[in-house]
């Protein structure tokens, strides 16, 4: 029994236990003959094996190990914003949590109607156990996913939906469908990209960790010890490692991402159309809607789910850096200019998003430039001059002047700022290959100097216009 498809197993057990109880409880009243009295015996026994061979200890342990495994992950993650991966096994705990709540209310409403039907303390108290579990891991990444997204809120282009949970006991909620942030702002994307452009060499030579989550990740590790086995065996001098594309392109990658993705979306699409409680639940529907729509029409999916997937590897261990093997000029300079034109058009976008809202005009002229240092060159000091015209034309007091300008030229000064740092944010991770982010930094410096210079001459002017009218 593969404690990753647990949830799974989970979800059809309550189908088919549903089906049972179906046939066994409305007979139970009708036991006059000796025939009825057989039949009703054998339904109870049916229903009696049925439950025993499907939640028993070891069933329980299995996914104990699996929600110890998701919650390894989301630990991994706790500083990272609501992402898919997150999102995806919050959803799959939130069901998990649901279908054990509902065993424990079948289970007593069996033992009203069936008195034969006796389950073990063991079984009772690890399905108390992995409810509770289920809880706290989603408290606890509700409570640190509030924490990223503080730290991520100058990036935040989307709040993720929540969804709520409640019963006797407990009401709180967790946050679900990943946060939209400005590209290249997490750690994630930071480390995913810039390694796979550098073609990192990964490995996994390392003892076994007894980590729960090593289960989750087992045949991965197989298949990139065989793999890099089969590399050393034809040309060990020349790689001892995979990148991540070999990685994430392994069999057993791949599965794993379809377990937690469309393996899970039809399982519950089944539990959904199954469940009348389900159906009355407009959120469950939403639920789902939406992670159709982010498994199969979200063109992005699938490559954050590959980066987040494999980065929790790296960050637990599975698999480590090789050293830098030797790679030639002609190599060296294609990375170095895949990476520089990924970096200029991955802000690009984010810096023509900024002058589409802020002027049209601006926008079209220089919507076709493909790197934000040429259009900050180009656009930051005809802005401020334009600027400084329409503010003096106005016929408004010196100091309405003033403030008026310090609010718009700030504008100016937060796209040099925002462009410097994030910049900064991915220096270290394009290293060795980043001296051309050492220079557009040093030219953004310049551009602000001027800007420096301008807003200051034009702000003693006003200010100089302001004394003598008080004279």
């Amino acid at each position: 029994m593969d404690p990753n498809e647990m949830d799974i197993i989970l979800f059809n057990f309550i189908l088919k236990l549903k089906e049972i109880l179906k046939e066994t409880i409305p007979h139970l009243k009708s036991k006059e003959s000796i025939k009825e009295k057989v039949e009703i015996n054998e339904k109870i026994n049916k229903l009696i094996e049925f439950f025993n061979k499907n939640i028993n200890p070891e069933v329980l342990d299995n996914l104990n190990l699996q929600l110890r495994a998701y919650n390894e992950l989301l630990q991994t993650l706790e500083e990272e914003p609501p992402n898919i991966l997150s999102s995806i096994i919050l959803i799959k705990i939130y069901f998990i949590l649901k279908n054990l709540v509902e065993i424990t209310i079948i289970l007593e409403n069996i033992k009203k109607s069936i008195s034969e039907f006796n389950i073990s303390e063991d079984v009772i108290k690890k399905l108390q156990n992995n409810i509770q579990l289920s809880k706290v891991i989603m408290k606890k990444s509700s409570e640190n996913h509030e924490k990223s997204i503080e730290l991520y809120r100058d990036n935040i282009i989307n709040i993720p939906k929540m969804l709520s949970y409640e019963d006797n006991q407990d009401k709180f909620q967790i946050f679900i469908y990943p946060l939209i942030i400005i590209p290249l702002s997490s750690k994630v994307e930071k480390w995913y990209n810039f390694s796979f452009l550098k073609k990192v060499l990964y490995t996994n030579e390392i003892k076994k960790q007894n980590r729960p989550s090593e289960e989750l990740f087992k045949n991965i590790i197989l298949d990139i010890k065989t793999n890099i086995k089969k590399i050393s065996k034809k040309d060990i001098k020349q790689k001892n490692g995979l990148d991540l594309n070999e990685i994430i392109s392994l069999p057993s990658f791949v599965k794993l991402k379809n377990t937690l993705t469309i393996d899970f979306l039809n399982v519950l699409n089944k539990l959904y159309e199954n469940s009348e409680n389900l159906k009355t639940n407009v959120n469950i529907i939403e639920i789902i809607n939406e992670l159709k729509k982010l498994i199969f029409e979200n063109k992005n999916t699938d490559r954050e789910l590959n980066a987040y997937l494999i980065y929790t590897m790296y960050l637990l261990g599975f698999i480590i850096e090789q050293p830098d093997s030797f790679i030639d000029v002609l190599t060296r300079k294609k990375i170095q200019e895949d990476i520089q034109k990924f970096v200029d058009e991955t802000y690009c976008s984010v810096l023509l998003d900024y002058l589409k809202t802020y002027d049209k005009n601006i926008y079209d002229l220089i919507q076709s430039e493909k790197t934000p240092i040429k259009i900050l060159s180009k656009i930051i000091i005809p802005i401020e001059k334009k600027l400084e015209q329409e503010i003096n034309k106005k016929e408004i007091s010196e100091i309405n002047k003033k403030s008026e300008y310090n609010e718009k030229i700030m504008i100016l000064f937060q796209w040099i700022d925002s462009y410097n740092d994030w910049l900064l944010s991915i220096e270290q991770y394009a290293s060795p290959y980043s001296d051309f982010i050492r220079n557009y930094l040093n030219i953004l410096n310049k551009i602000r100097e001027d800007l420096e210079l301008r807003s200051s001459n034009f702000l003693n002017y006003i200010e100089n216009l302001i004394k003598q009218n008080k004279i």
